[in-house]
């Protein structure tokens, strides 16, 4: 977080691409719910065994948080990183809020089931745990430098 000024004109591209991964998120579901391959999971995260309404609560603080980051960054992969989180967590909120259940159709036979927003989700803490540390890497090593 570099700059502290907040340019709406700057996020239109990060809206953009959040509208599209929410919307693929919508369309793949959409597609799989009518051909009546997925499973409703009314548990939390890989099916832990935690109560619906507990779990959107806890997402919708998490997102919040998420959201507050992703306006005040100015870095592109962590930007993206968190868009795909925000995108994600959304997906899954809006089916647990409107369903009651999050629709997952990703099935490996050692694997709990997921969805796209899993994925989104998933990669988008990959990106920027990695991100994080490559970033600290590079500060510790410049601050070796300045002594």
């Amino acid at each position: 977080m570099r700059n502290s000024q907040f340019n709406p004109r700057k996020r239109v591209p990060d809206v953009i691409l959040l509208g599209a991964l929410f919307v693929s998120d919508r369309l793949v579901k959409a597609i799989f719910i009518a051909s009546d391959r997925y499973v409703c999971n009314a548990f939390g995260p890989w099916g832990a065994p935690l109560p619906s309404v507990s779990v959107g609560i806890v997402s919708a603080i998490v997102l919040f948080f998420v959201a507050f980051f992703w306006v005040r960054e100015e870095r592109f992969v962590s930007r993206t990183a968190l868009i795909m989180i925000f995108g994600g967590g959304f997906g899954n909120l809006y089916d647990r809020v409107l369903y009651g259940c999050v629709s997952d159709y990703g099935f490996v036979s050692w694997f709990p089931a997921f969805n796209l927003s899993d994925v989104m989700l998933t990669l988008g803490v990959i990106i920027l745990g990695i991100y994080i540390l490559v970033d600290e890497r590079k500060t510790s090593i410049s601050r070796e430098r300045d002594f």
